[in-house]
């Protein structure tokens, strides 16, 4: 009991309610996160094709979907239906939408030479990756609800492969290779369950009902604008 109340004193003085609304409103899908998404897409699987990491990099810290993925952390936390019924609306629609834009990107490039083979062999769903991700996402967490270390958020985007998996598996639909198709999208998977985890964690340090609270008031003022 004492390591945790050691531990919530980090989030002592932080603006849990004001971190909660900004975090619905980032996750929620609009035509802003939409582009964004669409636009990470397309540089991710360019980044892929041409083997060039710089590139898959440059797209990660422009891709949203690290929002919903922590949206729906904190749903589960705060045991809001609500929450859960939006966020995994959220990422529902964003995985299709990057593995569909991968796809059609990967056909257009069609005649371009493939250097990314090594890039995607690097993709495997490994109890490693999930842990990656767990870290990730609980750094993630922390730095979302502590504002002055938000800066630790561009970094976290990088390390969590969230985007990467998803266009490697629009690339494996566009070359018509259900074994890769598999491969891919269990990395995805298992990330995202890291992440969620992970956030659900941090999270709960703040107090459940506390989160509840704060989101049901997020989500209601969200309600009204719309």
């Amino acid at each position: 009991m004492a390591f945790f109340e050691r531990f919530n004193f980090w989030f002592r003085g932080s603006k849990e309610y004001k971190a909660v609304e900004e975090l619905i409103e980032e996750s929620r899908i609009d035509g802003g996160y939409l582009l964004l998404l669409i636009l990470s897409s397309i540089i991710i699987t360019i980044g892929l094709v041409v083997g060039q990491i710089s590139i898959v990099i440059g797209g990660m810290l422009i891709a949203p979907l690290l929002f919903p993925i922590l949206s729906l952390g904190l749903s589960f936390t705060a045991l809001n239906l609500k929450g859960v019924k939006r966020a995994l609306n959220g990422i529902f629609v964003s995985t299709i939408t990057v593995v569909a834009v991968a796809f059609l990107v990967a056909n257009f490039l069609e005649g371009a030479e493939f250097r990314g083979q090594q890039i995607l062999i690097s993709l495997s769903p490994n109890f490693l990756s999930f842990l990656i991700a767990f870290f990730s996402g609980m750094a993630a967490s922390f730095a979302w609800i502590n504002e002055k270390h938000s800066v630790a958020l561009p970094g976290v985007a990088i390390a969590v492969a969230l985007v990467p998996p998803l266009c490697a598996t629009g690339i494996a639909l566009a070359i018509n290779s259900p074994a890769f198709v598999e491969n891919f999208f269990l990395v995805y998977l298992l990330n995202l369950a890291g992440v969620v985890l992970s956030s659900m964690l941090i999270f709960s340090l703040l107090g459940s009902s506390k989160i509840k609270k704060a989101q049901e008031q997020a989500l209601e003022r969200q309600s009204k604008m719309e």
